[in-house]
């Protein structure tokens, strides 16, 4: 049976330092760990050189991770593009085929690239390119796949798959809504339609300049 995610609410200044406490752990993993890998943001490549689809994912106001089969590490669900496939069905295949995700709104970030020997890459100098997405899930059905469960979370992870990857790619995702909230904050706006309207004033400026795409942003903030 389809599992529908419940919703749950809090108030913006809840939401901004619950973002700074998240991503203040991301910063942590990042600068202990041996950096071997590269990672850069790209306005645009050409689209050929697009081999994945990564999908930041969150369900009822929580992170959504997978767990693979044969690993003991968690992940931001994701994976390789087929031949003649559009990234963008890339991603929603694998946020269906890694989570169960069959109602869900998702939106392309920027083009993000791995410089560096991985398990794709197979010299220093190699670099892969994939496109970075964010998603809401709002319903999921039974998984069929590699991953063997998904967790539903508050805080990030960590034990990641790819500790020198997937970090990056959540703190480039998060800096543009987490900005513009604080600075409504700062100013003491608290109205909810200037809160929305900020936030997707700043989005969409960021999606732009980072694929040259305006794609439709809304905003949706819940007060309990």
């Amino acid at each position: 049976m389809p599992k529908t995610a419940n919703m749950h609410t809090c108030t913006a200044q809840e939401a901004a330092l619950q973002v700074d406490e998240q991503f203040r752990s991301v910063e942590a993993s990042s600068s202990n760990a041996i950096n071997t890998l590269e990672i850069k943001f790209y306005n645009k490549v050409d689209d050929k050189l697009l081999k994945f689809a990564v999908i930041i994912s969150k369900a009822d106001g929580k992170w959504v991770f997978c767990k693979h089969k044969e690993r003991d590490t968690y992940e931001i669900p994701g994976g390789h593009r087929e031949e003649g496939e559009l990234i963008l069905d890339t991603a929603k295949r694998e946020l269906r085929e890694e989570t169960g995700a069959i109602d869900f709104n998702i939106k392309p970030i920027c083009v993000y690239s791995v410089k560096g020997k991985t398990r794709v890459n197979k010299n220093e100098n190699d670099e892969s390119y994939g496109m970075l997405y964010v998603a809401d899930i709002f319903l999921f059905e039974e998984i069929h796949s590699e991953i063997e469960k998904i967790i539903f979370t508050d805080e990030l992870v960590d034990n990641w798959t790819y500790p020198l990857i997937q970090p990056e790619l959540i703190e480039e995702a998060r800096h543009t809504v987490d900005e513009a909230i604080q600075k409504c904050l700062d100013r003491g706006i608290t109205d909810w339609g200037k809160l929305k309207n900020t936030t997707k004033d700043s989005l969409s400026d960021y999606v732009w300049k980072k694929t040259k795409r305006r794609p439709m942003i809304l905003p949706i903030i819940q007060e309990v």
